[in-house]
C-alpha cells in the first residue's frame, strides 16, 4: 500500500527530475493486472472504507471539509484513505 506522503514525495521527484512533465494527464489501472487503464478525471478527495487492508474496498463515505456540506456522514477522524477518481 502507498501512502499519500510516499506519493507525493514520488510526485515531487518526477517534476524535479522532469518538471516538462506538470501537464500530463493521470491515468490508472483498472485491476492489479493492469487490463484496463483509464485518465482520473477527480482530484484527491478523503474517505472512508470498511477494511483498508482488504484487496477489495467498500467505501463508507467521503469526507466534505465545506461547512455547508450536507452529506457529510464521516468526521475528519473516520478518514482512512485518498480516492483519487
Amino acid at each position: 500500500m502507498i501512502t499519500l506522503g510516499q506519493h507525493l514525495s514520488n510526485i515531487r521527484k518526477l517534476l524535479d527530475w522532469h518538471p516538462e512533465w506538470a501537464d500530463l494527464p493521470i491515468i490508472y489501472a483498472s485491476d492489479d493486472e493492469g487490463n484496463s487503464y483509464h485518465n482520473v478525471y477527480n482530484l484527491p478527495i478523503p474517505a472512508q472504507v470498511h477494511d483498508i487492508k482488504e484487496h477489495y474496498l467498500e467505501l463508507v463515505d467521503i469526507y466534505i471539509e465545506e461547512k455547508d456540506a450536507q452529506s457529510e456522514d464521516i468526521s475528519r477522524d473516520d478518514v482512512n484513505c485518498i480516492i483519487i477518481n
